[in-house]
């Protein structure tokens, strides 16, 4: 066998000192978790307040609605429309009443009282139902980020588990390269070896090995397949 003296180097080189692409590329792979969690935190961290606001106000009007009518009605205050109304109604019934002649009796006094509670169950009612749209619109919007927040988490556990998917691929790849790496010094160095001392078939298992190291000393008698020590030291 011709030994190649720049094998070996050339193979322990490799092995010791070559480039691994698994190291090269685990940098960018790290990069590219940090990017992922800098773009979709901020959207899942908004997901996760809104999403106590919406439990608290859902569970508000889901464990007692009637309470939860009465908390709002305790902020209204009459409108400036109910005002005007009440006033440009009760003059014309008044108007009416001393016309008719019974201004100021028990009869006027019952249509004046239903006249102002129609109008203020008209203001209250139309109060109630812009703050709940006002309401329904804010809950609708928390909804719409919480489920962007929701979703970010979803992008991020995906590209998360894209990236470690990713680096466990490339360090078996990577081991698997060192292995061969070594493997190939092994043998590259072994065979090299065996060419250098003349022994035949030394990267042949270690019945080859011992027996080209026989015949390059002298101490193998392969006709006869004994061990001959004096062949060595009768020679001329």
């Amino acid at each position: 066998m011709k030994f190649d003296p720049f094998i070996g180097n050339r193979l322990f080189n490799r092995a010791v000192f070559g480039a691994n692409p698994a190291d090269k590329a685990m940098p960018y792979l790290d990069q590219l978790q940090s990017m992922a969690q800098e773009h979709y935190n901020p959207y899942i961290e908004q997901g996760q307040r809104v999403g106590q606001n919406l439990e608290s106000a859902y569970g508000n009007m889901a464990a007692n609605p009637a309470d939860f009518i009465n908390q709002l009605m305790g902020q209204y205050n009459p409108s400036e429309g109910f005002k005007m109304k009440q006033d440009m109604m009760g003059k014309a019934m008044r108007n009416t009443s001393a016309a008719g002649g019974y201004l100021g009796t028990e009869a006027d006094n019952i249509r004046q009282a239903q006249l102002v509670q129609g109008l203020l169950g008209e203001d209250m009612q139309n109060w109630l139902s812009n703050v709940l749209g006002v309401q329904g619109q804010g809950l609708a919007g928390q909804q719409g980020m919480y489920s962007l927040g929701y979703d970010a988490n979803q992008h991020l556990t995906d590209a998360l588990g894209t990236v470690l998917g990713s680096k466990a691929d490339l360090s078996f790849a990577g081991q698997r390269q060192k292995n061969q790496w070594k493997s190939d010094l092994l043998k590259g160095g072994v065979g090299a070896l065996g060419g250098y001392l003349g022994l035949g078939g030394f990267g042949m298992g270690t019945q080859g090995a011992l027996g080209g190291l026989g015949n390059a000393m002298g101490l193998y008698d392969n006709a006869s397949k004994n061990y001959n020590p004096n062949q060595y030291f009768n020679r001329g």
